[in-house]
């Protein structure tokens, strides 16, 4: 009997998720500021471009490169997610800056991420 299971898609990079992209209009203290509280989307930092987030990104879900953890088990069957931990600061979260990203690889191939805390990834199931 043939498997119903959906193949994972190969990842491709998602720029249409612009709520976490750098406002680059904005001055970045109140863009940190922001992100606080429930209603804070987590931004990334106006230093990188989207070039940049979309490498480092990709290079966080590609297992060649082992530069990402997978968190296990996913949050939901049909998605990975990974994280890491970059030598500068990324972008805020929760009203404070932080060097951890957060990348969701959907079982369709869409790649996409955030800047998130280390309280946040603890609470995600990471142990960073």
């Amino acid at each position: 009997m043939p498997s119903t299971e959906t193949p994972w898609q190969p990842p491709r990079w998602e720029s249409r998720y612009k709520k976490h992209h750098p406002l680059f209009h904005e001055d970045w203290k109140i863009t940190v500021q922001n992100t606080r509280g429930r209603d804070g989307n987590a931004r990334y930092s106006p230093h990188l471009s989207l070039e940049d987030i979309e490498r480092i990104e990709m290079e966080t879900v590609d297992p060649r490169l082992c530069l990402g953890r997978e968190i296990l088990p996913p949050p939901k069957r049909c998605e990975k997610v990974y994280w890491r931990r970059l030598p500068f600061v990324v972008g805020a979260s929760k009203g404070e800056t932080t060097n951890f990203i957060y990348v969701i690889h959907h079982q369709s191939g869409s790649v996409h991420g955030y800047p998130i805390t280390e309280r946040e990834l603890r609470a995600a199931g990471a142990r960073p």
